[in-house]
C-alpha cells in the first residue's frame, strides 16, 4: 500500500477520499502511505475508494488487493503467478516503485518448481 500511495496523485479523488476516511491521520503519514493493519483493512473493504481511482490506479490497486488476499492466507492460491505478474505490470504502468519485497514475490513464483533442480 505504501508504494501504491507514493505514486498516487496527491490531488486526485482517491487521495481526497482517503483524507475523508481518516480525518485524524497526519498528512505526512497519508502522503507516505504509512497505515496500520486496521486502516489497511478498512481501505481494502471500502468500495467507494475503487470508484474514486483512475483506470491505471484502479488496475494497480486491484492487483495489490489480489496479492493481499492470495498471500496473506494459510495457503497459496493456484493463480498466484498470474497475480504477481499482473501486479508488476500494473505497478510499472503507474510508475510505482517496487520494493525488494515485491521482487521477492516475483522470484517466489518459480521457487517450488526450481528448488529440486539443484
Amino acid at each position: 500500500m505504501k508504494n501504491f500511495l507514493k505514486a498516487h496523485n496527491k490531488e486526485g479523488n482517491g487521495f481526497r477520499h482517503l483524507r475523508e476516511i481518516f480525518p485524524k491521520l497526519n498528512e505526512t503519514k497519508l502522503e507516505e502511505g504509512i497505515f496500520i493493519g486496521s486502516q489497511i483493512r478498512k481501505v481494502l473493504k471500502d468500495p467507494t475508494f475503487d470508484v474514486e481511482l483512475t483506470n491505471l490506479e484502479l488496475a494497480a490497486w486491484s492487483s495489490s488487493k489480489a496479492i493481499v488476499y492470495i498471500f496473506l492466507g494459510n495457503r497459496k492460491d493456484e493463480d498466484f503467478a498470474i497475480a504477481v505478474t499482473d501486479l508488476l505490470e500494473n505497478y510499472k504502468n503507474t510508475a510505482c516503485r517496487k520494493s525488494l519485497k515485491i521482487h521477492f514475490l516475483y522470484s517466489y513464483q518459480d521457487f517450488p518448481q526450481t528448488i529440486w533442480e539443484w
